[in-house]
């Protein structure tokens, strides 16, 4: 009993610490890209995204080095549910998001070839070294790739005045100072995170659930919360470039920087229903996010010949409700499953 009540509070503590440490990581994230002329997406499909995805990171590394790396795999396919779900779901339905075109030509097309790839991967139902090696290869590609792009040929886009962080006041802290500030919120988020996480795996095996299913929800969304609080937090403060690349980024660097760990520390077979039930869905919905955000501009070209002038337009209220609900059934249908001792395939 007394185990469960610290249980718990690990579990709340670890909400509000990451409600508060969340808007400070925005803060001396926007910071950091004002002082080095880069625009709010490269911070959030870069800094951010990495940054946030590091629990995911961490969770995978400790549970395929502890002989669990079916976890592990839960984690990084249960993360990117949640994310554009439950982070991307709840993040519009708070403040609808302004999309940009480039988003229709560079980083949705990265998301959906990305997560297809996975798909091919473990079709086979299995995650080995050569699997981890491509995605690894994948990701040092893109990381050169961005790089270049952002710094040498400048096709990614500054912020738009809508973008511009006209309400932050002049900053008198020094670059070092502001970099110190960036890192130590980072180290707040891993810590709050890694106590939620504490928690409910705690609150989980008391009650005698399964791995698989820790994996791919409380794990799941315990090392999910920093991209959600920052992604709320960047809504609220308009930087909305940042709040979708956060999302975006996240769900790209779980493909390419969580999921070879299995791979590269302890290959394993994959469960049937990892592949037929969650990576369908996943893809089914990274399908319906794609389609959200492409339908609106190309029914806006179609009716006025062209692209709006300032290639604004919003994902509103409609999409992330849809979104949430989504994984509010997924969720259902996973306990449902469990409940009755047969989990669904």
């Amino acid at each position: 009993m007394h185990s469960q009540i610290t249980a718990w509070l690990a579990i709340f503590s670890g909400l509000i610490g990451l409600t508060l440490s969340a808007d400070r990581f925005v803060h001396y994230a926007v910071l950091i890209a004002k002082r080095a002329q880069l625009s709010t997406f490269f911070i959030g499909m870069t800094i951010v995204a990495i940054g946030t995805s590091a629990p995911e990171i961490m969770v995978s590394i400790i549970a395929a080095s502890t002989g669990n790396p079916k976890l592990a795999i839960g984690n990084a396919i249960g993360s990117n549910i949640a994310n554009t779900t439950l982070v991307l779901g709840a993040t519009i339905l708070i403040a609808p998001i302004l999309v940009k075109t480039h988003i229709l030509k560079k980083e949705m097309p990265l998301l959906l070839s990305v997560t297809l790839l996975v798909g091919l991967l473990i079709f086979d139902l299995e995650l080995n070294l050569a699997d981890a090696g491509i995605l690894l290869a994948f990701a040092t590609g893109l990381a050169l790739f961005v790089c270049y792009q952002h710094f040498k040929s400048k096709a990614w886009p500054e912020p738009s005045p809508s973008e511009e962080l006209d309400d932050t006041p002049p900053e008198t802290l020094s670059l070092e100072k502001t970099f110190v500030g960036f890192g130590i919120t980072l180290v707040l988020l891993l810590t709050f995170s890694r106590t939620l996480v504490w928690g409910g795996v705690e609150v989980a095996q008391y009650w005698n659930v399964s791995d698989t299913l820790i994996g791919l929800t409380i794990i799941a969304v315990g090392t999910s919360l920093p991209e959600l609080a920052a992604s709320i937090a960047s809504a609220l403060k308009k930087h909305h470039g940042l709040a979708l690349g956060n999302v975006i980024g996240s769900n790209v660097m779980n493909i390419l920087l969580v999921l070879p760990w299995p791979g590269l520390i302890a290959p394993t077979l994959v469960e049937a229903e990892i592949f037929q039930r969650d990576y369908i869905f996943l893809l089914l919905i990274t399908l319906g996010l794609a389609a959200c955000i492409y339908y609106p501009f190309y029914f806006q070209q179609h009716k006025t010949e062209r692209l709006p002038e300032n290639n604004d337009l919003t994902l509103g209220r409609i999409p992330g409700g849809l979104l949430f609900i989504a994984y509010i059934g997924y969720i259902g249908y996973l306990i449902s499953g469990y409940l009755t001792n047969t989990p669904p395939v």
